[in-house]
């Protein structure tokens, strides 16, 4: 808890390859994305996961096809470093 949602700004900064992007597009990625990730959960790590699962989700839309992996389909390069953050943040079964 705490945590503040990234903003346009951050993930304009993080990921300019994005830039060509409507910022309500990112906006309604960002929103999309907090709602999945879980503050408590993800702690320091939320603003980072959140910006990654907006990322490919934005990378997953047919806008998104040069950042997709070749490899996976459509796995894109935000999702592998998201999935290592669930991997940093979850360390095992929770109890809600």
């Amino acid at each position: 808890m705490g945590q503040l949602d990234p903003t346009l700004a951050d993930f304009r900064a993080r990921f300019p390859e994005f830039e060509r992007t409507a910022d309500s597009r990112v906006e309604d990625a960002l929103v999309g994305s907090s709602l999945e990730c879980n503050a408590d959960q993800y702690q320091q790590l939320y603003s980072e996961a959140v910006l990654y699962l907006a990322a490919h989700r934005l990378g997953s839309s047919p806008f998104g096809q040069a950042t997709r992996s070749k490899d996976a389909g459509k796995i894109t390069i935000y999702q592998q470093h998201y999935e290592r953050i669930q991997q940093l943040a979850g360390g095992g079964f929770r109890v809600i």
